[in-house]
């Protein structure tokens, strides 16, 4: 399992709903497990492909619809 610090995700844009997030980090692996992440909590699109940098890195950037409501938890299932 990788851990939090190996990725940097930034939502620095959103607007009416709409996110547009930038993910840096080690490997491949690892932005598409953000990736993956996402897609289980908002309906998400790629906007560019995961592409080396020239300091070694990974990055991908993904737009993500933050209206789309979040699973349900243990709490939302006691309420009748």
């Amino acid at each position: 399992m990788h851990s939090t610090t190996e990725a940097e995700c930034t939502g620095a844009l959103r607007t009416d709903g709409l996110a547009l997030i930038y993910v840096s980090a080690s490997s491949t692996e690892t932005v598409e497990r953000v990736k993956e992440l996402l897609v289980g909590h908002y309906d998400v699109s790629v906007r560019r492909e995961p592409r080396p940098t020239q300091d070694g890195l990974v990055e991908m950037e993904l737009y993500a619809l933050t209206t789309t409501p979040p699973a349900a938890g243990p709490e939302d299932l006691l309420t009748p």
